[in-house]
């Protein structure tokens, strides 16, 4: 018998576009007094023969609150255990376009590519650039989302009513989820 049944009382219904609903045991992440941690990433148990994966968007059937499924693992114990970031922003993504009269450029259009999108959003302070070489210095936010062929480098995402552009895709962090990095977009 699974572990998982040893926290029956505590499990959640988490549904998932195209598939099954399932319970989920949320727990916070770890021993973290640190409230953004506390209040944006969830530890979480899954029945042995889940059919939840990496990078699937789960919604808490409860609360409505959605969520990025990462780090999916079986345990020894005979349960799945993986890890949730909160959805907590969302994004619009945009192709910027520029306009000419002639060959002079007389300014900008955009073009919505993909609206409201479900997205989890970090600031990068200057202690996460010290100790991560693979961000840029122009850095300000990490956005993960779901992986999309349409989001490519150089585009808008605009988020909370700010301007970013996209400088770099990291696609193998998280199976079929994307990890943006963004700057200020000035154009």
């Amino acid at each position: 018998m699974s572990i998982f049944y040893n926290f029956i009382d505590r499990a959640v219904l988490y549904s998932c576009k195209g598939k099954v609903s399932e319970l989920i045991v949320p727990t916070r992440k770890g021993k973290t007094r640190e409230f953004f941690a506390m209040n944006t990433e969830k530890s979480l148990m899954l029945k042995d023969d889940t059919l939840f994966v990496n990078g699937d968007l789960l919604v808490n059937t409860v609360d409505g609150s959605k969520g990025f499924l990462v780090g999916l693992q079986k345990s020894t114990a005979g349960a799945v255990q993986g890890q949730l970031k909160i959805v907590n922003a969302t994004a619009d993504i945009v192709k910027i376009i520029a306009k000419f009269n002639g060959s002079k450029n007389i300014g900008n259009s955009e073009e919505l590519l993909l609206s409201s999108l479900s997205v989890f959003v970090t600031d990068v302070s200057g202690t996460a650039k010290l100790y991560d070489a693979g961000l840029l210095d122009t850095t300000i936010k990490k956005v993960i989302t779901v992986a999309n062929t349409d989001i490519k480098l150089a585009q808008r995402i605009k988020i909370d009513g700010s301007n970013y552009q996209i400088n770099n895709i990291n696609t193998t962090k998280y199976p079929r989820l994307y990890e943006l990095q963004v700057a200020v977009d000035t154009r």
